[in-house]
């Protein structure tokens, strides 16, 4: 099978049906922000940006204190809206939209900062909008569509932005465990079936795309983690628990916040410090600078009924990534002390933390790498590449139960 007839065979089978050329991001005309914000939510826009996004269009708007949307109340918010313009794939399935702001409602009232959706003037939720191509045109007749939705926007800092300290990974571990531990009563049909080749129930479906790593020691590292992830980890799901996930806990989907008082005990805004000064017992012993405290989720894009333990394997690989410790392999421990004083962890899932790590790297890795192919213009899928692959390198140099022991050391200590 030629490169290409094999990418297009891949993506039917990662979205059902695709057509030859069809685009999944949004178009974006001229006037667009503006037409929408004044059209749907009686809104005049005084200016927006455009933030980053995968497949859809994602929109930072200002706008003028007075409006015309009946149903909102009368104060604007200064810190503006988030404009949401959904692919043209999800854009069809309206389940969709009703699972995932179901969930978003859900463990916002449970105490995690989500964004909230805004009614627009005929005090709808979300609507499906023709976008022409030429809006100043009224003879267009060039169009697609999509699902609107406007949201609060959350102000703060990517986790990227932020000293990665020992305390602030402990207190990421812990924010994902609250989000588990606050959806443990959740429940929606539409996720019983619902599949993501981005989930790590997934791993063993990413043979189809391994072709897309040609580096001959890359791939066999990958083969490997594969291949133990299907002997080790597989056989194991009957005894791990399941629930609703969040499912794509990045740096990026997590926000953080600058605060010089004292750190909050609240689960929902937890802190963490830059330091200077040096610790004793994996960092637990810190000079206080600056203070940060975790404020808000998003994205939730990725979200299955799955099981919890993926979440916190998730933040940890992430965080092993972007860290500047000396020794990154430790995050782990800090992680996972921070998780478990939210949601509990059996000793098959604490066994299985480790390769589950190895195996999200490996997933964020080949399928980076096999995005880019679609589109070599676009090198933002490889942002994982430069770092990820010496971790993944580091990770498999041990076993994965020294980094268990290693890890249950550090998270011991913190008791």
């Amino acid at each position: 099978m030629k490169l290409n007839q094999q990418i297009f065979f891949i993506l039917s089978w990662m979205s059902g049906t695709m057509n030859v050329g069809e685009t999944l991001k949004p178009m974006n005309p001229a006037g667009m922000v503006s037409n929408l914000m004044s059209r749907l939510y009686g809104m005049e826009v005084i200016n927006w940006k455009e933030l980053v996004s995968y497949d859809d269009r994602n929109f930072l708007v200002i706008v003028r204190t007075e409006h015309k949307n009946p149903n909102m109340d009368d104060n604007i918010d200064p810190n503006g809206y988030l404009l949401k313009v959904f692919n043209s794939r999800d854009s069809k399935i309206p389940q969709y939209f009703d699972s995932l702001y179901a969930m978003m409602d859900f463990i916002r009232e449970k105490g995690v900062p989500t964004p909230k959706r805004i009614p627009n003037i005929d005090g709808e939720f979300l609507s499906k909008q023709k976008i022409y191509t030429d809006l100043d045109d009224p003879s267009c007749t060039e169009f697609c569509e999509y699902v609107v939705v406007l949201q609060t926007f959350i102000p703060g800092l990517t986790l990227n932005k932020v000293p990665l300290t020992q305390p602030f990974m402990y207190k990421c571990g812990k924010f994902v465990g609250f989000i588990d531990k606050s959806l443990e009563d959740f429940y929606h049909p539409y996720y019983e079936t619902y599949e993501t080749i981005w989930s790590l129930e997934a791993i063993p479906k990413l043979v189809d795309f391994c072709y897309a790593i040609e580096d001959r020691e890359k791939r066999c590292v990958v083969d490997e983690v594969i291949d133990a992830y299907k002997r080790d980890v597989l056989p194991s799901f009957p005894e791990f628990t399941k629930g609703q996930i969040h499912g794509d806990v990045n740096l990026l989907n997590m926000l953080a916040k600058e605060k010089p008082s004292s750190p909050m005990s609240d689960s929902s805004e937890v802190s963490t410090t830059s330091t200077t000064g040096s610790n004793s017992s994996y960092g637990l012993s810190f000079t206080e600078e600056k203070t940060y405290n975790l404020c808000g989720i998003i994205d939730f894009a990725d979200a299955t009924y799955s099981y919890p333990v993926f979440d916190l394997a998730l933040i940890t690989a992430y965080l092993m990534i972007d860290c500047n410790l000396d020794d990154p392999l430790e995050v782990g421990g800090h992680t996972l002390a921070g998780y478990l004083t939210e949601f509990e962890l059996n000793q098959s899932e604490r066994e299985a933390l480790p390769l589950l790590v190895c195996a999200r790297l490996v997933q964020s890795l080949v399928m980076g790498r096999y995005t880019y192919l679609q589109d070599t213009t676009n090198e933002y899928p490889l942002d994982t590449e430069k770092r990820g692959w010496p971790l993944l390198f580091k990770l498999w140099e041990h076993s994965m139960k020294e980094l268990h022991d290693f890890w249950k050391q550090i998270a011991d200590s913190y008791m």
